[in-house]
């Protein structure tokens, strides 16, 4: 199975360039950002790169882009490299909770 990774703020910055070693290796990238014709621009025609536009702070990305990756489905596909970057929200995330 050919690795794959979920990156958002894939539209520029550390996200795209993240995204643009990572489809450089062979692997498969789906890329999220929020300006849409940013990141259209920024990977038009990469081999290995599905483009979605959508913001993180949008409930119902996670499983749209679930969908779109090896085997769909509610869960990150076996053997992948998840990693995400983001940009700036407008509410801090609480701190995770440790046991």
């Amino acid at each position: 199975m050919t690795p794959t990774a979920i990156v958002t703020g894939a539209g520029s910055g550390l996200g795209l360039a993240l995204t643009l070693a990572l489809a450089s290796r062979g692997g498969r990238v789906v890329a999220c950002a929020r300006d849409g014709d940013r990141l259209t621009a920024a990977l038009a025609g990469r081999p290995g790169v599905v483009r979605h536009p959508g913001d993180v702070t949008d409930p119902g990305l996670e499983g749209i882009v679930l969908d779109q990756s090896p085997g769909g489905g509610n869960q990150a596909p076996q053997g992948s490299t998840v990693r995400i970057t983001v940009g700036r929200f407008t509410q801090p995330a609480p701190p995770p909770t440790i046991p």
